[in-house]
């Protein structure tokens, strides 16, 4: 289970610096919509901390989990490329911060400084990739559902520690329920079934990956 790098990480450090000057810095409490899907707005948010889910609807009404992003990562950033209506609903589910820039703005950044140019489109690229695979659990089960989004949190948030991945953040389990689409007691269960498999351990706020090679496998059943 490797970590995944965000945006920020990979872009030059002039890029970097100047997208920490530009544009306002706005907090959205959690359960707040950053964008809706269908919206024609351009702006783009990056991402300074907390955590936000960004969600599809299919043709036939069903939501689906298409990514979790984190400080560090760019959201919005397709409509200002391309200039269409936005494809997803990206929401708060901790407290996030973000710096807020027009479509201009992003764009014109990527004016100045065009070796970054390639580092974003690698990015939305791999965004895309993501996107098409989570489209493909959308209608699992809630433990596979939930397998996915402990692996994902881990590839973001992950801690090695003796005993596994130590998921480090301190998220509630009606935020974690919120990521998986499901409710309180269902996730519940499922984490109890994962526990019971050896996949993971969970306390308070608390999830360490014991068996990734597990999690995997419930991921995909």
């Amino acid at each position: 289970m490797t970590t995944r790098r965000t945006l920020l990480a990979d872009l030059s450090s002039e890029g970097t610096a100047e997208l920490g000057r530009l544009g306002t810095l706005t907090v959205y409490p959690p359960g707040r919509t950053l964008m809706h899907e269908g919206d024609e707005d351009r702006h783009v948010l990056v991402l300074l901390d907390g955590c936000a889910k960004v969600v599809g609807v299919s043709p036939g009404g069903r939501e689906s989990l298409l990514a979790i992003r984190v400080a560090g990562d760019l959201v919005g950033e397709l409509a200002a490329l391309d200039g269409k209506p936005r494809s997803a609903t990206v929401t708060a589910v901790l407290t996030t911060t973000a710096r807020r820039l027009s479509g201009d703005e992003f764009l014109a950044l990527l004016g100045r400084h065009p070796e970054d140019w390639l580092t974003v489109s690698r990015y939305v690229t791999a965004k895309l990739r993501d996107a098409n695979r989570s489209r493909v659990h959308s209608g699992s089960p809630v433990v596979a559902r939930t397998a996915r989004v402990l692996i994902e949190l881990a590839e973001k948030f992950g801690r090695p520690v003796g005993g596994g991945v130590l998921v480090d953040m301190p998220l509630p389990q009606s935020a974690l329920a919120g990521l998986v689409g499901a409710s309180e007691p269902a996730l519940h269960r499922a984490l109890t079934g994962l526990r019971r498999s050896g996949a993971v351990d969970t306390g308070y706020r608390r999830i360490l990956i014991v068996n990734s090679t597990q999690l995997e496998r419930a991921m995909r059943d």
